[in-house]
């Protein structure tokens, strides 16, 4: 019968703990002499866990940057402006934005980001982030409301899609910033709003969902520098599922939560689907039914925070694990 050295190349390790960092030894096996267990390290399904709670209460705010190191500004259901930094535990107050706004568009990182309209009142106005202050930049030629709109790039590199400024309710607009002014581009092919987005100004995501106005959509479009494509639906219509969507990009994204009158009586849900460039596929649901907070991160190591649940706003957050690794003890039956 062959022996362990003879199948894997190696013998098996002693060691008085676990290795440190599991990822880097999946499928390997080792000895804990202090527990007295032979474990092996698996790679498993995607997982959502509590993350830190904000320090502010909200909903409908802007989301920007990793899962690790994100920024969310703004929100509702008061009108307000605080800034909070999240390290991957904590959330830290930060500076507060010059316009209080809840509903807008946002892009970048923890150190470098931006926001784009919002209300109330819609306003044009739009701020960049450095990593301690807002700072007042050009606005957008077009204003856009509640729901706001999807946005991806940089603080230099902005795309700004979609969204709402009152009659009719949604908006196909499509804008680009440069760093120094906004000009307009080619419209996205099914006007939303409240719907999610990210990528760069180059290969950019929209939804899927969003409002048109109260038809719940599962619409996917991606943007190739010039136009916008349509793609294969989400595998449920919704909207309010995450107002920005980090670092997510047109071939790796994932949606959670959202409201749907298909979700009564609570109008909301746990439901999540990641992005592949090419389909839709369910992927673990969110610990509790919510809508209208913010995604940040990737599409494998994603940040949730905020939101209803339904109700007032909540000051929770999850965090997404597309392939946690684990120690499990190895047995014999």
């Amino acid at each position: 019968m062959a022996d362990y050295k003879g199948i894997q190349g190696y013998t098996v390790q002693k060691l008085s703990s676990d290795p440190g960092t599991l990822s880097e030894v999946v499928g390997q096996l080792w000895y804990n002499s202090t527990t007295g267990k032979f474990k092996v390290a698996v790679q498993a399904a995607g997982a959502w866990a509590s993350g830190g709670d904000m320090n502010t209460t909200r909903e409908m705010g802007a989301g920007m940057g990793l899962q690790t190191a994100a920024i969310y500004a703004g929100g509702s259901p008061t009108t307000t402006g605080p800034t909070e930094l999240y390290n991957g535990s904590t959330w830290t107050e930060s500076g507060d934005t010059n316009t209080d706004r809840y509903g807008m568009g946002g892009a970048g990182t923890q150190t470098a980001a931006i926001i784009i309209s919002g209300t109330p009142p819609v306003t044009t106005n739009c701020e960049t982030f450095n990593g301690s202050a807002w700072t007042e930049v050009a606005n957008v030629n077009s204003g856009r409301l509640t729901g706001s709109s999807a946005s991806a790039g940089t603080t230099t590199a902005t795309l700004f899609y979609g969204g709402g400024y009152g009659t009719p309710s949604q908006s196909a607009l499509s804008e680009t910033w440069n760093g120094t002014s906004w000009s307009e581009g080619n419209n996205i092919n099914t006007a939303r709003f409240s719907a999610t987005g990210g990528g760069t100004t180059t290969a950019a995501i929209m939804g899927p969902g969003g409002n048109t106005p109260n038809i719940k959509k599962d619409e996917t479009e991606t943007y190739d520098g010039t136009s916008w494509s349509e793609q294969a639906d989400a595998n449920t219509a919704r909207s309010a599922t995450g107002y920005v969507g980090g670092q997510m990009t047109s071939t790796a994204a994932l949606i959670a939560g959202g409201k749907s009158p298909a979700f009564s009586p609570i109008y909301a849900t746990d439901l999540a689907e990641s992005w592949n460039g090419t389909s839709w596929a369910a992927v673990a649901v969110l610990p509790g039914a919510r809508s209208e907070g913010c995604i940040m991160g990737t599409s494998a190591l994603t940040l949730y925070a905020s939101g209803t649940t339904p109700g007032p706003g909540t000051n929770t957050s999850f965090e997404f694990d597309s392939s946690p690794v684990t120690a499990k003890v190895v047995t014999v039956s």
